[in-house]
């Protein structure tokens, strides 16, 4: 480097130069009279300067991009140049910039006083660029990492609940048909030691019963999922079954009609084989009630239950066993009543509706193992004066409190309305025969199939309140009926000859 005597300033190119500035290549020269006029015309461009010394060397000096008057002590590296600054400006430039997102990196003089060529500062000022932006992205990325993991334990825990939901549904259908199951081999256990019934009757009256339910509901809700088949389990219980002592002869044990005389201990029995009645005076401890409900429960034995005394509602519930002429009391209903539909279904008798002052939909069953009551759900309407009638494990009901015909699930403990309405509201009288629902409303005769959806007329009748407390008896072609309302009178109906015919006055 040439001694500072041979560099003249570039604006007044009379006095001698002092200082040297890089803001251009090659640098330019300037006194210090002219070189605040150079920084000021050319405000844009980082000005670098060297002062010069009386040996004609240089060292880099900074000057304020504020004020252009005093050396700068920092730098910052908010924007894409570098922007220098004296200890006065420095907090004027960041409160300037406070409000918006810019990030102040500020760093000593010193890190820059080591360039002396333009190529090396923007050279220093790409690095920093790149630095920066490699750290925001790396932030960028942090953040964005924390919300990913967020998001997994959302979905974990959406998951978690997802199958605990699934597994409780699951455990909810199977402890619904674990019951069912339970009931068949109960059923099993009663019947494989009767007395009553041979091999193949009990085999018949098992699988009969049983396939009737399976073919509907535990196929849909198992045979795809665990690839059973259900027909072949079932017709291999014949090899289960074990009878005690000899092979007993074919039995059929006889159907009857009862019917208890209100006010009395009387009860009177009709044999439809041979159209016969015997009337038997039970224990003296028992007053048969007005509108009360029985059913039977075994070959020879009955649940009488409820009915009325004057304006007093009975809720006593009596097993009768006509073999011993033995009467044991049961547990009382939860709510007395009369007028109500009674049913036995698989060891338990239902209890739906009735009368006690004003129609009621409450509903309970009776299990015959501990003889206790318990409340099932209420119906859609309440009504009393009416039978229910089974139908592939289905119960239908309607009439006397609302036309609309509804089904109860035992399986599921549910009330559903079926869809469809009685031409009138009014006492009637139902019963399942094969797959169709006959339906007794005063002076018609009309059959339901659930199937299709359809009433069809089967025939005209005399006018009556069809209803009594005790169900139909269906016996081949002939349903046998009580009126228990107007009159107390014995009817049958041949559905051979579409003949309805009255037995005989009570």
């Amino acid at each position: 480097m040439e001694n500072n005597e041979n560099f003249v300033c570039y604006l007044c190119c009379t006095n001698q130069a002092e200082v040297q500035c890089h803001c251009s290549n090659p640098s330019l020269f300037f006194c210090k009279e002219c070189i605040a006029e150079h920084i000021f015309s050319q405000s844009s461009v980082i000005h670098t300067q060297s002062s010069l010394d009386i040996t004609g060397n240089y060292y880099t000096n900074f000057i304020c991009k504020e004020c252009c008057k005093f050396n700068a002590e920092y730098v910052c590296l908010c924007s894409d140049s570098i922007q220098t600054f004296c200890d006065s400006c420095l907090g004027a430039h960041i409160k300037k910039f406070s409000l918006s997102k810019r990030s102040h990196e500020i760093e000593p003089i010193e890190s820059l006083e080591f360039l002396h060529e333009i190529g090396e500062i923007s050279e220093f000022l790409d690095r920093k660029v790149i630095v920066r932006k490699i750290r925001d992205a790396l932030e960028l990325q942090i953040k964005n990492l924390g919300r990913f993991g967020d998001k997994i334990i959302e979905e974990k825990n959406e998951l978690i609940k997802l199958i605990e939901d699934t597994v409780n549904s699951k455990l909810e259908v199977f402890g619904r048909y674990k019951n069912y199951y339970l009931r068949i081999i109960e059923e099993l256990d009663q019947i494989k030691f009767s007395r009553e019934l041979d091999n193949q009757t009990c085999l018949g009256h098992l699988l009969g019963i049983s396939l009737s339910h399976i073919d509907k509901s535990l196929k849909r809700a198992f045979a795809v999922q665990m690839h059973t088949n259900f027909d072949l389990a079932f017709k291999s219980v014949s090899d289960l079954i074990e009878f005690e002592g000899p092979k007993l002869p074919e039995i059929v044990s006889e159907r009857k009609m009862y019917y208890f005389k209100t006010f009395s201990q009387e009860v009177t029995i009709f044999n439809p084989s041979d159209n016969s009645f015997v009337t038997r005076e039970l224990d003296h401890s028992i007053t048969f009630k007005n509108n009360s409900s029985w059913c039977i429960i075994s070959s020879e034995s009955l649940l009488y239950c409820g009915g009325s005394l004057g304006s007093n509602y009975s809720g006593e519930t009596y097993i009768i066993d006509l073999v011993t002429n033995k009467i044991k009391q049961a547990g009382n209903m939860l709510i007395p009543r009369s007028q109500a539909a009674i049913v036995y279904y698989e060891n338990e008798v239902y209890i739906f509706g009735g009368f006690n002052g004003s129609n009621i939909k409450a509903c309970e069953k009776l299990s015959l193992k501990n003889l206790k009551w318990e409340r099932i759900p209420d119906m859609n309407h309440a009504r009393s004066s009416f039978t229910v009638a089974i139908l592939n494990g289905l119960f239908y009901m309607a009439g006397m409190g609302g036309p609309e015909i509804e089904v109860y699930n035992p399986l599921d403990n549910s009330f559903q309305l079926f869809g469809l309405s009685l031409p009138k509201n009014c006492v009637s009288t139902m019963i399942s025969v094969e797959n169709k629902i006959f339906i007794f409303l005063q002076d018609k005769l009309i059959s339901l199939d659930p199937e299709y959806k359809t009433f069809d007329l089967q025939c005209t009748i005399r006018s009556n309140l069809w209803w009594s407390g005790c169900p139909p008896l269906v016996l081949e072609s002939r349903i046998l009926l009580y009126s228990c309302i107007s009159a107390y009178e014995l009817w049958q109906y041949d559905s051979k000859s579409q003949v309805m015919s009255l037995i005989t006055k009570i």
